[in-house]
């Protein structure tokens, strides 16, 4: 619907810039009560289903990707996907698990929802597309 904000998607202006993209993912906005599953209908309003559902290392879409259990925030289509990524996800994964393990599902749900709103109006230039913080 129009009344709906939409995050645009980064592009990329050539093959390295690409890979790194589909290896990145955009800041999950909210977690189902068990904390496990992100809610569906949250992301495909903010990004669309497909760049939600893409595994973080590959890009590959379908199936049913798992999600990494530490930090929620990325997802891969196997294990190999996701040991390769690890190198580039280590330090950004124990962030995020850190940011989720101090503050409650709806504390955390508001502040994202808020944070959002500041990217849309003044977006980061060097922040991990996964949990916003600056890049090392």
């Amino acid at each position: 619907s129009s009344s709906q904000r939409r995050v645009p998607l980064p592009t990329a202006t050539g093959p390295s810039e690409l890979q790194q993209l589909r290896s990145e993912r955009t800041f999950h906005m909210s977690h189902e009560d068990n904390g496990d599953e992100l809610s569906p209908s949250l992301f495909a309003e903010i990004n669309g289903e497909h760049f939600l559902m893409s595994c973080a290392y590959c890009g590959k879409l379908g199936g049913s990707p798992k999600l990494c259990t530490s930090c929620k925030a990325c997802r891969y289509c196997n294990k190999t996907c996701q040991r390769a990524h690890w190198g580039s996800h280590k330090a950004r994964c124990k962030l995020r698990s850190n940011f989720l393990q101090i503050q409650s599902p709806e504390a955390r749900v508001q502040q994202e929802q808020a944070h959002l709103e500041r990217l849309q109006s003044n977006p980061p230039r060097e922040s991990c597309p996964i949990c916003m913080l600056p890049m090392p």
